[in-house]
Formats: structure tokens, sequence, C-alpha cells
């Protein structure tokens, strides 16, 4: 049963983030409405994949990206990237630190889907 983190500051869009996600089979959700909230679900819970957000307050996403990246716990943890932001460089520096992929706002649940289930090797 996949455990999946989604990390977004708004409570909208980690709902319908979660709502497009219930499409994968047995899976079950955890939230942070910041990179911070974010840091602790993953080294408490260790998620099977993240889906993250850029722009938050406290702790932007690349930064959360980069504490997982050299985290021995969760180094290894697929994320995937869902921002507003959509410039040829925070997709490079994001991809570059590890990122497993990148999707734009808003975002189509089916690409969303699809884009975990080969995460989750589904």
């Amino acid at each position: 049963m996949p455990l999946i983190l989604v990390t977004d500051d708004s409570p909208t869009i980690r709902k319908m983030v979660m709502a497009s996600l219930r499409a994968i089979p047995n899976a079950t959700f955890i939230e942070a409405s910041n990179g911070l909230e974010s840091i602790e679900a993953i080294t408490l819970q260790k998620p099977d994949a993240v889906v993250l957000d850029i722009n938050m307050p406290d702790m932007n996403g690349v930064e959360v990206l980069e504490f997982i990246r050299q985290h021995p716990a969760c180094s290894k943890t697929p994320v995937l990237i869902l921002t507003t932001r959509n410039d040829d460089e925070i997709k490079e520096r994001v991809i570059t630190l590890g990122a497993a992929g990148f999707i734009s706002k808003p975002f189509q649940p089916a690409v969303l889907v699809s884009a975990l289930k080969k995460l989750l090797n589904m």
C-alpha cells in the first residue's frame, strides 16, 4: 500500500491532488502545508513518494528536495515537483537535485496519476 506525501501550502491544491491520486490502488496520503512539515513527515513516516510544491512559506520546495537528497533515510524517495513555476531555470535545478519529475499547475489529473504510478512502479 503506497504512502504518498502531498506538500503544498494551498489546502485546496492538496485536496485536488489527493482526490486525483485516489485512482492509485490502495494509496494512502499524508499532507504537509509547508517545507518544515514536509521534512517532519518524510523523516518520521517515510513515504513511498512525495508530491512537492516549490513556492511555500518557511522553507521552499527546492530546500526540501535538497534535504531529502542529503538525508540517508530518504535519499532514494521519489519526488515529483508540482508547481506554478514553469521556467527552465527551476526545472533544470530540481531535476539536477534529483526530482523524478516536474508537472506544472494547473495540472491534468490523468497526467499526475500516470507520473506517480510510474514512480511507484505500478
